[in-house]
């Protein structure tokens, strides 16, 4: 429960610190006073957002710390065990906003996000005010709200988680159905492509070797060649090669009879003998000489297809291997869609049936609970002064399943005898909603998953003997739990173990907004204020003092 809540700098408030005791807490104070400042203080140490406004003006900061008391809640020390943050069974949240900056959160003295307060603050306090009139209204909330009074959590997160589950195989078929033709397209495209890819029948390194087998053919045709033609000018064409030449020469000089020619005559002849076996030997050599044309033109073939094929898939030749290989796996891919899409279709099929299954055993489980809530909250109505009011929860199977389950909840309700009960939404009177809500909040709240409930003048557009039984029910409610109540009739303020005054009181010029826990006495003159307004009379204090007297449980 909550024991302390501590408000330092905040606006209109200097230094607040309250002690918060068990069973019925009872806030009062004029209109006006700072009993919602008290609240907001407590929503920001739990994680409600804030701003820099709230901060006194000659501050630089705001700190608020609210203190609580574990020892009943396992579940909230569960949380703070599996986040290394607990420290015996207290717990202290604190908030400080500062004038520039961003605000900072702890728990129990460690940093933690306002998402993560929030969500455990949740565990230990759960407020309720006079705007849940409209909340109770929508027909999510009334759902909600018959979830917790049957204690059906954890019925309903198996039912979303398979909800979950069951759409997620969905959309998965849904998306395979819509890229269907897409598949079936591109499953032709690669089986073409792989086709033409086989019928090549690349090896790994065959580029690179043909390449290079390729170029040793070629530089042995073009010495075969320069041979040809070195033949050619040695003992060509009759007349015009060479050795014709030379031999013309040497009997042209014959006819010359000169002593100093017999040496270049000479010369002349052994150049002619070494011609001709230069021409013979080189026939000889090109009559051997392979240059294998017959090869060569195959690997120009081989080499043009590889390279037509590599450029019409955009990659080098040497690539042509691996870009079989992902063909392959894509067609493989493509194929196992089918037995994917018919495994998809057997999980979905498992899937409905355990959402269903567990959808059913939700509603069967909501109509128990909302059968005992139809009794409580009936009953509260009628002790609320709605004699011929009846309570209805109508549950019906919803076509279109959620998260939720299979149900559509509604309350009905009607406030006259033998009249049809119709949604709280056609109840025109505000006063009657405002029993309805009451009468609702209090039988849906045991306190088993929050150990404090706070009532923000719930019981506005209430008086007379219907103010007593609210009084009378928010009692026996603390019998059970920590309640605290902000209130302005005071037969629901004389029903409160602890009761503590909002005022506002001038220092230094001024205005603060300051707490008191009051004791008999005071009690008793914040009663009769209640009661007669402003004048202080001996019969109200009397009527005060009774009125507190028979309030004691």
């Amino acid at each position: 429960m909550l024991t302390n809540l501590d408000i330092k700098s905040l606006k209109l408030v200097d230094h607040i610190s309250l002690e918060i005791r068990e069973g019925m807490n009872v806030i009062t104070g004029e209109t006006g006073a700072g009993k919602s400042i008290l609240l907001g203080a407590l929503g920001l140490a739990l994680g409600e957002r804030a701003d820099a406004s709230l901060i006194q003006t000659n501050e630089e900061k705001t700190e608020i710390s609210a203190r609580f008391e574990l020892e009943q809640q396992p579940t909230a020390l569960k949380w703070l065990q599996n986040k290394a943050l607990d420290d015996g069974t207290l717990c202290i949240l604190r908030r400080i906003i500062p004038k520039q900056g961003s605000s900072k959160a702890f728990i129990n003295g460690s940093p933690t996000t306002l998402s993560e307060l929030k969500t455990f603050s949740q565990m230990l306090l759960d407020v309720h005010s006079q705007h849940e009139h409209q909340l109770l209204l929508k027909k999510n909330h009334q759902l909600k709200l018959i979830d917790k009074f049957g204690d059906l959590e954890n019925l309903l997160a198996k039912t979303s988680e398979n909800f979950k589950k069951m759409r997620e195989i969905e959309i998965a078929l849904e998306e395979f159905l819509t890229n269907q033709e897409t598949h079936q397209a591109n499953e032709q495209l690669l089986r073409y492509q792989l086709e033409e890819l086989a019928k090549l029948d690349i090896q790994e390194g065959e580029t690179e070797s043909l390449e290079s087998t390729y170029k040793e053919l070629e530089t042995a045709s073009k010495n075969k060649e320069k041979i040809k033609e070195a033949i050619a000018i040695l003992s060509g064409e009759q007349d015009r090669n060479l050795g014709s030449l030379l031999n013309k020469s040497i009997k042209d000089l014959e006819s010359v009879d000169s002593e100093r020619l017999l040496q270049s005559k000479e010369m002349l002849k052994s150049a002619y003998i070494q011609i001709e076996e230069a021409s013979s030997d080189l026939s000889l050599f090109l009559d051997n000489f392979d240059t294998n044309i017959g090869r060569l033109e195959e690997i120009e073939d081989r080499l043009g297809k590889i390279y037509e094929i590599s450029r019409k898939h955009k990659v080098q030749p040497e690539e042509l291997v691996e870009l079989s290989d992902s063909l392959e796996k894509a067609v493989l891919k493509i194929d196992s869609l089918e037995t994917g899409y018919q495994e998809l279709s057997n999980s979905l099929e498992t899937a409905k049936t355990t959402f269903f299954a567990n959808s059913k055993l939700l509603s069967t489980a909501r109509v128990k609970a909302g059968h005992r809530l139809e009794k409580k909250v009936t009953q509260s109505l009628r002790s609320l002064g709605m004699e011929g009011a009846i309570f209805k929860v109508n549950i019906t199977q919803e076509k279109n399943v959620s998260a939720h389950g299979t149900d559509d909840l509604e309350f009905l309700i009607s406030t006259l005898p033998k009249e049809e009960p119709k949604p709280l939404h056609k109840i025109a009177s505000g006063g009657e909603l405002s029993r309805i809500s009451l009468a609702i909040q209090v039988a849906t709240t045991s306190g088993k998953d929050t150990p404090t409930i706070v009532f923000d003048e719930i019981d506005a557009g209430i008086g007379g003997p219907t103010a007593e039984v609210v009084g009378n029910l928010l009692q026996q409610l603390g019998l059970r739990t920590q309640v605290i109540c902000v209130t302005h009739l005071a037969q629901v303020a004389a029903k409160g173990e602890t009761q503590y005054l909002v005022s506002k009181d001038f220092r230094n010029g001024d205005l603060y907004t300051s707490v008191t826990e009051l004791d008999e006495e005071n009690r008793i003159k914040e009663i009769s204020r209640m009661i007669g307004g402003i004048e202080e009379t001996a019969q109200s204090l009397l009527h005060a003092k009774a009125i507190l007297n028979k309030s004691k449980p």
